[in-house]
């Protein structure tokens, strides 16, 4: 899928097909509504259209302003050098010389006109009839047929002009018929090119869309360097060129349209047109690539002056203190309204922004007031000790968000520090229900073992006697061991010498020291151990730790199963012992952690519950860690170095 829209060759065809698209869609689009606006696709006559109007206007104004022009050429030919009083000999002198310049200039003017407007030079003839007088100037008509006379009249001439039907001469009317004519005749087929090139273009567009961020040899979206310019800027820099060739591309397309019989001036104007139309469609593809690109990317505000701007203002504003970051807020909010308010004089519509301005305005210190009410309400919470109770921060913003996120961080630190409180006195209770378990014991025996040996007794009672009271005696021994040793163990009051050690040759010897044991359980063990695997530990604090593995392993562990010891090396070696629990453990591996805890819940082995707790302590010591995970009955103890 993503090979065929990183191809640069069919990238490059789909911009071409669109662009072309683009400018054809363009062009008829903008055929079709000039047509109709002067008329060719809606009037069944040439005469009927706003070009045929705008020539016939254009020609008699130019044929009035021609015999207007005389009078003046007369006018600057008599002038006097000095001004004259219009009670002199002179004044009258001139007057009669203007007059008589005037009539030869205007005799001169309709002569031109004559050979101008004659059936043999144009298809336009016109009639000129002086206002004052009445007196028909000059007439070119003939004795053909007409369209509907155009009358137009000026200050000193009514002219009058209509169009032979048929057209007899080649010339500018005569080549504007034959264009309408042409443009009605092709009136359905540009409908269809139109249609087709809509189609292309948009299905273009959407292809563009579709294959925009993605490049050759590059996985996944990404940006190219048009896309390291500012969205906004990118957006007035295309306004900045487009508007301008937009306005360009309709004045020249108008101006060909209007002066449709003069064919090299249609050529020129039609190539600029398609110039202005080719610099528009690359736009507009170039623009949709980018802006999708940048959508796809999350990055069309974020890639953006004004966010750009705002992001400053808000880092400046975030270092300030609170009472002066109000202030500035504040002051920049009343120069604003200030400014409006004083525009709102002006019109309606400055007013409405005002307005507009101060609603937007009430709506934020509603906000900010909504805030601090769900702010307090989170601090009554936490008050009356309910830390579960979380403020909502979704709807919050700035500080009023920071102010509920640090309420919630209290209430977690409170309720974490509440729940170790209730922990440590849960464990100090079972502290000390299981250490008066596990002492009362073995002291009910030896208190029992003395009364009968003070007793009368045979030898052989006598030895069994000795022997309980050395049995119970270890025991209490080995359970006051194991207390001072958790106890330095957890205040690391326990000499730690790190020097490389080979963990290979510490889990050997101690699989050694318990091979009897676990062939007493039946036990199988299965080893997967390196040759060598150095890592940086005390000797000493190691075989400690799996001397309390091994003992639980024994312990624990089901018989007539196997038990794996695994050794892996690397930048962090691992050891590795697991087995199948022999007890249900109805407990997770958290709960197994504790002090005290032992995986016989009804406590009928012998051990104080502290292997495993001495055991990560004795790792943490070594920087290093202990991590217990159960499956049901499968247990796994991981060492961590």
């Amino acid at each position: 899928m993503k090979t065929w829209k990183s191809n640069r060759f069919l990238k490059f065809c789909i911009y071409f097909v669109t662009i072309l698209a683009l400018m054809v869609s363009t062009a008829s689009g903008a055929v079709l509504v000039l047509g109709y606006d002067n008329g060719t696709f809606t009037n069944g006559q040439y005469y009927g259209t706003d070009s045929y109007a705008s020539l016939v206007s254009n020609t008699l104004w130019s044929y009035n302003a021609r015999l207007e022009n005389a009078k003046t050429w007369a006018q600057e030919e008599v002038l006097p050098e000095e001004e004259v009083s219009e009670e002199s000999i002179q004044f009258s002198i001139y007057t009669q010389e203007l007059e008589l310049v005037t009539a030869e200039y205007i005799e001169d003017t309709l002569e031109d006109l004559q050979e101008q407007a004659s059936l043999e030079a144009t298809n336009f003839n016109i009639r000129i009839t002086e206002n004052a007088t009445g007196e028909v100037l000059l007439s070119t008509f003939g004795d053909g047929l007409y369209w509907p006379m155009e009358t137009a009249k000026y200050g000193n001439y009514t002219i009058e002009g209509a169009l032979q039907s048929p057209t007899t001469v080649n010339d500018e009317f005569s080549g504007q018929e034959l264009m309408y004519n042409q443009m009605r005749s092709l009136f359905p087929d540009i409908w269809v090119v139109f249609g087709i090139a809509v189609a292309t273009a948009l299905l273009g567009l959407c292809m563009v869309a579709t294959v925009a961020g993605y490049r050759k040899g590059k996985e996944g979206i990404t940006q190219g360097g048009l896309e390291k310019i500012p969205t906004d800027l990118w957006l007035i820099l295309c306004a900045f060129v487009g508007i301008p060739a937009a306005i360009f591309a309709v004045s020249c397309g108008y101006n060909a349209w209007e002066r449709q019989g003069d064919i090299t001036y249609m050529v020129g104007m039609v190539a600029v047109v398609v110039a202005c139309l080719l610099v528009l469609a690359e736009l507009v593809a170039k623009t949709l690539e980018t802006m999708v690109t940048r959508i796809k990317t999350h990055t069309f505000w974020r890639n953006t002056m004004v966010a750009w701007c705002l992001r400053t203002a808000y880092k400046g504003l975030a270092t300030l203190p609170t009472i002066w970051r109000t202030a500035v807020i504040g002051l920049a909010v009343f120069a604003v309204n200030g400014f409006l308010g004083m525009c709102s004089t002006l019109n309606v519509f400055f007013w409405l922004i005002f307005a507009f301005y101060n609603l937007l305005m009430l709506l934020a210190v509603c906000a900010i007031a909504w805030q601090m009410k769900g702010l307090q309400a989170g601090a009554e919470q936490l008050a009356t000790g309910k830390f579960k109770d979380k403020i909502d921060t979704s709807r919050m913003y700035f500080d009023c968000k920071k102010y509920g996120e640090t309420l919630n961080t209290i209430g977690d630190g409170i309720g974490l520090a509440v729940d170790e409180k209730l922990k440590s006195q849960r464990m100090k209770t079972e502290l000390i229900s299981n250490v008066s378990h596990d002492i009362k014991t073995p002291l009910t025996s030896i208190v029992t073992c003395v009364e009968l040996l003070q007793a009368d007794h045979t030898d052989e009672e006598h030895a069994g006697y000795l022997e309980l009271l050395q049995r119970q005696s270890m025991k209490m021994k080995k359970l006051v061991e194991d207390l001072v040793e958790a106890s330095k163990a957890s205040t690391g009051n326990l000499n730690v010498t790190m020097a490389e050690t080979d963990l290979v040759e510490v889990v050997e010897q101690a699989l050694a020291e318990y091979a009897g044991h676990f062939t007493a359980q039946t036990l199988t063990v299965v080893p997967q151990l390196p040759e060598e695997c150095k890592a940086m530990a005390d000797g000493k604090l190691m075989w400690r730790v799996l001397d309390n593995l091994l003992s639980n392993v024994c312990k624990y562990a089901m018989p007539s199963t196997r038990v794996y010891v695994t050794v892996a090396g690397g930048e962090h070696p691992e050891i590795a012992i697991k087995n199948i629990s022999a007890e249900p453990l109805n407990m997770t591996s958290e709960e197994l952690m504790e002090r005290f805890v032992r995986g016989d819940s009804a406590r009928s082995t012998e051990g104080s519950g502290l292997g495993l707790n001495i055991a990560q302590s004795l790792m943490q010591l070594q920087n290093g860690d202990l991590k217990l995970y159960i499956d049901g009955d499968f247990v796994k103890v991981q060492l961590y170095l």
